[in-house]
Formats: C-alpha cells, sequence, structure tokens
C-alpha cells in the first residue's frame, strides 16, 4: 500500500502530464493552421501562428525543468505505484507520445512544402534573371548598349 506522500507525487506527475498533453494539442493545431497557411502563402497569419507555437514551446521548456524530477522518479519507481494510478500514467505518457508523432508528421509536411515552394522560387529567379539577360544582350532596336542586334527586323 502506497502512503499519501506517494500519491502526492503521482497525483502531481499526473497534473504535469495532463497539462503536457493540453499544450501539446494546442501545438498540434498550430502545426495543421501553419500547413495550411503555408500552401495559402497567409505570410502575416503564418508568422502570427509560429509566434503562438513559440510560446506554447516555451511553456513545454519551463514544465520540463518542473517535471524534470517527478519523470525520473516515475522511471525509478512506477513497479511500486498502484496499478490504476500507474495505468492512468501510462495512458497520459502514450496519449503525449502520440501527439508529438503527429506534430512531427505536420511539420514535416509543412516543411515538404516549404522544401517545394523555395525550389520554385529559385526557378522563377532563374528565368527571370535569364530574361534579363537575354533582353539585355538583345536590347530593343537600336538599343546602343546592346551586344547583339537583330538585323532582320
Amino acid at each position: 500500500m502506497s502512503s499519501g506522500r506517494e500519491n502526492d507525487w503521482v497525483a502531481d506527475l499526473s497534473s504535469l502530464l495532463a497539462t503536457e498533453e493540453g499544450i501539446y494539442g494546442e501545438i498540434l493545431e498550430l502545426s495543421r493552421k501553419q500547413s495550411e497557411l503555408v500552401r495559402g502563402r497567409d505570410a502575416e497569419s503564418l508568422m502570427r501562428v509560429i509566434g503562438e507555437k513559440q510560446d506554447r514551446i516555451a511553456k513545454l521548456g519551463d514544465l520540463a525543468v518542473e517535471g524534470r524530477a517527478l519523470k525520473e522518479r516515475w522511471k525509478a519507481e512506477k513497479e511500486s505505484v498502484q496499478a490504476g494510478s500507474r495505468a492512468e500514467i501510462e495512458a497520459r505518457l502514450k496519449t503525449v507520445a502520440g501527439l508529438l508523432e503527429s506534430i512531427l508528421a505536420e511539420e514535416n509536411a509543412a516543411g515538404a512544402v516549404l522544401g517545394r515552394e523555395r525550389a520554385e522560387a529559385v526557378e522563377r529567379i532563374k528565368k527571370l534573371a535569364y530574361g534579363r539577360k537575354v533582353n539585355k544582350a538583345y536590347g530593343g532596336p537600336g538599343a546602343p548598349d546592346a551586344r547583339f542586334t537583330d538585323s532582320k527586323r
């Protein structure tokens, strides 16, 4: 049988994990919004969503510091925790892990879209640069700085 003091740290860990679940859920939703905005090319809204995500990530950093000792204790003592409490904590850990996997998948998808957008932008820039070089080389009719002139016009 566990003492009330043991139940306190288990309850604290459960509360911490519940808070993490909520924040990771918010980050997942923000990641989904981010993906939509990347596809829609709405830069202002995209920056706002990224800022909101950074705020949530900062909260997770604070929680990680606060919860480090609880999570270490969990690893060391989980077998001695009552079965019901142990099942609850393990379910919360599994939920958090699932949220993290979903966030990573969403971020990877958004990164792939950004990579394609970047490659397309580079190609457009190259085409523009090439077009400018051609225009400069041939210039307009009788252009004084043209290296080549089209004599068949």
